[in-house]
């Protein structure tokens, strides 16, 4: 056969695919699209990852744990530097921060209802989730710890274990240790909780369980002949990861060994593509499980055989040297959060808007700061108080010296000789009759010493006292005395006099004077004041003609009556239905209140 000039193909069903072709001048017959049914559907990844950011102090100290809130849609971050620090939401909006210790790392963070517990390695501090301590526990026993775990038949005591020889139970109702129990030189490093056990791994590599109410030992399974790196426990399965001695030195186990705890038996081990280096369950699944490796890569695997398994392997962007430390998933299983040594923190999720947990609680927010309105500096009427001053620890130029600021109580006036003389004692208490002096519903003057010539703090000039001993209204205060002629007009008085405003007052003369605070009220409204001054007709009982010529005498500043007005309120229908015009016999028996009332009502 001849190649140079022959084409190679072979029938594919119906499409006819080209293998080889060496000839320049050849040209396909149909240039038509080919489906390559061959090849598999391309689908997109289950997570992806959400938000990486750069913790506080991240700088300086990597991340050594975090922690979901199982109330709350928070992610909690503790760095090496004894620092803890909170994020809301997908976004990882950082929401508290505060110090725990000042040179040791965040070992463990756990979640409880009512704040968050930190762990280091001696301090363990109990924290609001607004960023308040509750308290800080320090003791003898606390040495090198490692975990903590609250139990369930007791939600007021946790348990603190760590690499000695004793776990710690702490109440943190009371806020003080109630027992130790002896675990054995290995210590407890990790402690998990299952319906019928209390899982307590060591760094050898053994996990023993326990009874969650007497805490002995039931059982004791032997996971890694290495070190126990992570294990976690769901329904009845118990799964662990870690490193097995190898001639002589440690290698990854690539096996995840599983556990069941319903027969106290290793079953089959999971294989995994990685080096594992921790786990945890999914909470929402019965059988997956999320593993990472030291360097960031994460892959999701069944407990029980599938038909396919998925063999997905997602890479988290790590720093350049950097290596896992921490590892936890939310509640919902819709987010997965990573910590590095470079100071990072990864989230994963399975949607953009992930949620933390079915239904969390709301996170509690400081109240936004208003925004004040700019003020013109040329603005001579502008309301300054309007605008608070802001805390300050520093002295201001408006304080006072400390001889002004002295704190002075009240003397306590003297006792009148007459009730002293008339007074007749009854075992402990003094009774005596009324002597009358003190006039009804008015304050007695306050006692002091007279050095400067004054008594009760009003000036001798300004007021005399009367027959009883008490100081008179001061002149500013008084009711004036203005003449009346027979007719009720002022005579010849002089009304500038008492006053010295740039307002002018209507007169009380008349029985329906109790009007003119209304007056006043609609003659200082702007929009109605216009309005009236715009208005003219011809009615001759018009009572917005009689307020347009009231009002010009009121702006004239000069004293005016309303005489002409209650004139043409008195032929308004609604005023005499409700009686509010009143003769000079009604006067002194009407209730001045109830009018008031009625009239400012129309």
């Amino acid at each position: 056969m001849d190649l140079n000039n022959t084409s190679l193909h072979f029938d594919s069903s119906t499409d006819e695919v080209l293998l080889y072709e060496e000839d320049s001048n050849f040209a396909l017959a149909d240039d038509r699209y080919v489906d390559e049914h061959f090849t598999g559907e391309y689908v997109e990844s289950e997570f992806h990852e959400r938000n990486t950011i750069l913790v506080d102090g991240g700088e300086n100290f990597g991340v050594s744990s975090i922690a979901f809130d199982s109330f709350e849609e928070l992610l909690w971050m503790g760095n090496q530097g004894g620092h803890v620090t909170s994020y809301y939401g997908p976004d990882l909006q950082k929401y508290t921060s505060f110090q725990v210790h000042a040179t040791e790392e965040i070992r463990c963070i756990y979640s409880t209802e009512g704040g968050i517990l930190c762990l280091s390695p001696s301090v363990l501090r109990y924290q609001m989730r607004r960023g308040l301590p509750i308290f800080t526990h320090s003791s003898e026993n606390m040495v090198q710890m490692q975990c903590l775990i609250q139990r369930k038949h007791a939600p007021d005591s946790i348990l603190i274990g760590g690499h000695t020889s004793e776990i710690i139970e702490f109440n943190l109702a009371e806020g003080r240790e109630i027992q130790t129990i002896k675990v054995g030189k290995g210590g407890c490093a990790i402690m998990r909780e299952q319906g019928r056990f209390l899982c307590c791994g060591e760094p050898s590599g053994s996990v023993r369980l326990r009874d969650p109410r007497t805490l002995k030992v039931e059982h004791e399974l032997e996971t890694h002949n290495g070190s126990l790196s992570d294990f976690d426990v769901h329904g009845n399965l118990l799964v662990s990861c870690g490193f097995s001695n190898r001639q002589g030195s440690l290698a990854v186990d690539n096996l995840l060994l599983v556990y069941d705890l319903r027969m106290l038996r290793s079953v089959a081990p999971i294989s995994v593509l990685l080096d594992p280096l921790l786990l945890r369950f999914m909470p929402s699944f019965s059988s997956r499980l999320a593993i990472a490796s030291p360097t960031g890569t994460l892959q999701f695997v069944e407990t029980v055989t599938l038909s396919e398994p998925d063999m997905t392997v997602y890479q988290v962007n790590f720093g350049a040297g950097s290596i896992l430390t921490s590892l936890d998933v939310s509640s919902s299983s819709q987010a997965v959060g990573m910590g590095d040594t470079g100071g990072s923190l990864h989230l994963m999720a399975s949607s953009h808007n992930p949620i933390y947990n079915a239904f969390s609680r709301q996170t509690e927010f400081p109240d936004p700061i208003e925004p004040y309105s700019s003020i013109d500096i040329n603005d001579t009427l502008a309301i300054y108080s309007s605008i608070p001053l802001p805390v300050t620890s520093g002295p201001l130029l408006s304080d006072w010296p400390e001889e002004f600021i002295k704190v002075a109580y009240r003397r306590t006036p003297p006792i009148d000789p007459e009730i002293l003389r008339t007074m007749k004692m009854q075992g402990t208490v003094g009774y005596a009759p009324n002597p009358n002096t003190k006039r009804r519903n008015q304050v007695a003057e306050s006692y002091l010493d007279d050095k400067n010539g004054l008594s009760g703090g009003y000036n001798r000039r300004d007021g005399n006292r009367d027959e009883g001993g008490f100081l008179a209204i001061p002149k500013r205060y008084r009711k004036p005395d203005m003449k009346y002629s027979k007719i009720g007009a002022l005579d010849e008085c002089d009304l500038d006099q008492f006053n010295k405003t740039a307002f002018s007052g209507l007169e009380a003369t008349l029985p329906n004077s109790y009007c003119n605070a209304m007056i006043q009220i609609l003659y200082f409204t702007d929009y109605l004041r216009e309005v009236i001054f715009a208005h003219s007709c011809a009615d001759e009982f018009c009572v917005c003609c009689e307020l347009n010529f009231l009002f010009h005498m009121l702006k004239s500043g000069s004293p005016c009556h309303s005489g002409n007005l209650l004139r043409a309120l008195r032929s308004a229908k609604e005023a005499s239905a409700l009686r509010l015009i009143l003769s000079d016999a009604s006067a002194q028996e009407a209730n001045f209140l109830l009018l008031i009332q009625v009239i400012s009502c129309i």
